[in-house]
């Protein structure tokens, strides 16, 4: 979400769009949307399917967990990345986990800060959200297949200048591994991981990861992955750069990579204002055909290194013909949860065909230093 690029090119510029956090981000006002389900209603979930290789596939979803959790359903989807605020307490969070769980989906949380640093103890909370909902959480005593959270990501597009108009890159990169240290030791011994960003926001220089891992030299010790949002027909060079960088500071090729955002703009050929480098006039089919051939490139260069793969989003925000704003159609499926043609079809087949409901995790050592 708010995918925004630092690089002039013809494509305009993702930049934030209030509305639309307001519907991906959990806020008090979101729960009076929500279908409560406690974490002793008896739920079962759904046993996990047997894992069949590659890249877990999930979705973008957001807070409104009865609807997306249904509408997740008829994709085949099993894991959901949905973005909570850093200040939110574990407590709050029942409300949306419960309604995914209840339809066998896993949730992945993003903890979010958007246009600011969080703070030491907000960093600290996130061994409240692991002790809740891990492995070990009290949330999931009484469900007889729970699915607790594997990996938190660690903010969004925090290397981005959208959020961040003023300010330098190189210390809010400093700032923002300390604080990542900071979560990595909070949630040791929870069983959650922590996914850490190493995107350059496509400025094609290393700024980023050399002044975090200045920061903290050990800090590939500690994540259990890199993210990465390779929007655009550049994506694949952004991920090229992002591995050179990340070994040119010494983290090993065993971390593994984090797609957590990509997509396509497709109101069936329908002219929208951009797509980020491909056709602003796809059709559901063209689409379909990109998206499979984008899956197979990253699988081709990449292999298991890629761990996860999570397409930007599961629903569009505005009906087809309502605007030409390509930022509205990124959706897997229409605002009304019907499909989009081949493109549901193929978006339904790589998350069913992925490992379901089971990603693959990369704990990082204990025996790394606080």
């Amino acid at each position: 979400m708010f995918r925004g690029s630092l690089r002039q090119r013809a494509q305009p510029r993702r930049v934030a769009r209030p509305s639309l956090r307001r519907a991906l981000l959990w806020t008090p006002i979101a729960a009076s949307l929500m279908v409560i389900v406690p974490a002793g209603s008896g739920a079962t979930g759904a046993t996990p399917a047997k894992q069949r290789g590659g890249p877990q596939v999930g979705i973008a979803c957001t807070a409104w967990a009865s609807r997306d959790a249904r509408f997740s359903v008829t994709l085949g989807n099993r894991l959901c990345r949905v973005e909570f605020d850093i200040s939110t307490s574990a407590a709050a969070m029942d409300q949306v986990i419960g309604p995914y769980a209840r339809a066998g989906i896993r949730v992945q949380p993003l903890a979010g800060f958007v246009g600011r640093l969080p703070s030491e103890a907000d960093a600290q909370r996130l061994a409240t959200w692991a002790e809740r909902f891990g492995p070990r959480g009290a949330f999931w005593r009484r469900w007889k297949h729970p699915l607790p959270i594997q990996n938190i990501e660690f903010g969004n597009e925090t290397s981005y200048t959208y959020q961040y108009p003023s300010g330098d890159l190189a210390s809010r990169a400093r700032d923002y591994a300390l604080r990542a240290k900071d979560a990595s030791i909070a949630l040791r011994a929870t069983g959650v991981g922590l996914l850490v960003q190493a995107d350059d926001a496509d400025t094609n220089n290393s700024i980023w990861v050399d002044q975090m891992f200045s920061a903290v030299p050990d800090l590939a010790q500690r994540v259990s992955g890199w993210t990465i949002h390779p929007y655009g027909d550049d994506g694949f060079a952004r991920i090229r750069r992002m591995v050179a960088q990340l070994a040119a500071v010494g983290s090993p090729r065993s971390v593994p990579i984090f797609i957590t955002e990509w997509g396509l703009a497709s109101v069936n050929g329908g002219q929208l204002s951009n797509n980020y480098g491909y056709a602003t006039n796809m059709t559901y089919a063209q689409a379909a055909a990109t998206l499979r051939s984008v899956m197979a490139r990253w699988k081709a260069m990449y292999g298991s290194r890629i761990a996860e793969v999570i397409y930007y989003m599961l629903t569009d925000l505005k009906p087809p013909g309502s605007t030409t704003d390509g930022e509205q159609f990124f959706g897997a499926l229409k605002v009304d949860g019907s499909r989009k043609g081949e493109y549901t079809l193929e978006v339904r087949a790589q998350v069913r065909s992925s490992i379901a409901g089971s990603a693959r995790q990369r704990l990082p050592s204990s025996s790394t230093t606080p």
